[in-house]
């Protein structure tokens, strides 16, 4: 059985990048997504069609409960989680010296 990757935030960008990759190398692949389907079904479907296994989960990664949700469905759908690649992140733009440390958290929450 393949090795089974989630890539969080894989809709676009980098995380879309990972994905394809995690997919040529022979890894199913999960992309997740914390709203944006349409990217998220289009990189699927384009891993699907290159001969690849990729599913799309929505789920906040900020949100504990969404993200036991997405590895129950990896595990259903791949048998289980092989690698976790925890790329989703909000980034918002200020100064150092604006910045507080509720900032950083929600920049990389933690899964």
């Amino acid at each position: 059985m393949p090795r089974a990757a989630i890539i969080t935030g894989a809709s676009r960008g980098i995380g879309a990048a990972i994905a394809e990759r995690l997919a040529q190398d022979g890894f199913s692949v999960v992309v997740n997504h914390a709203g944006n389907e349409a990217e998220a079904s289009a990189l699927a479907n384009k891993i699907n069609a290159a001969g690849g296994r990729a599913i799309t989960v929505q789920a906040d990664v900020s949100k504990p409960a969404e993200v036991v949700r997405m590895f129950d469905v990896t595990e259903k759908e791949f048998g289980g989680v092989d690698v976790l690649v925890n790329n989703a992140g909000i980034m918002t733009l200020s100064t150092i010296a604006a910045a507080d440390d509720a900032m950083f958290d929600r920049l990389s929450p933690s899964i």
